[in-house]
C-alpha cells in the first residue's frame, strides 16, 4: 500500500511512498478491517493447503487444547527462526 508523497514545489510527477503505520491503523479502524487486508491479497497469508483441514478442525478443540496447539506452532515458529540467524550468522 503506498499513499500519495506529497510533491515539491515545481514538481510535475506522482511519486508514492510507504504509509507511515498510523496512517494504515486509522485506515483498519475506519473501515472495521484488520490491517492484513488491507495489506496482503486474499490468499497471501493463508495456510499451504496441506494444512487448512487441520486448522479448520482446530475449532472442534477445547480452549486448552487450541491454547496448547498454539503454544506448539509458536515454539516451532521460534525454534526455526533461531536456526535460521545462526545460519545467516555463520555465514558471515
Amino acid at each position: 500500500m503506498a499513499c500519495r508523497e506529497p510533491k515539491p514545489h515545481g514538481a510535475s510527477e506522482n511519486r508514492l511512498a510507504p504509509c507511515p503505520l498510523d496512517t494504515l491503523k486509522k485506515l483498519a479502524v475506519a473501515l472495521r478491517v484488520i490491517a492484513d487486508q488491507l495489506l496482503f491479497d486474499e490468499d497471501e497469508r493463508a495456510p499451504a493447503d496441506e494444512l487448512k483441514l487441520q486448522f479448520g478442525a482446530l475449532s472442534r478443540l477445547d480452549p486448552d487444547e487450541r491454547r496448547v496447539i498454539q503454544e506448539v506452532v509458536e515454539s516451532m515458529l521460534v525454534k526455526h527462526e533461531a536456526r535460521h540467524c545462526i545460519r545467516a550468522g555463520a555465514q558471515e
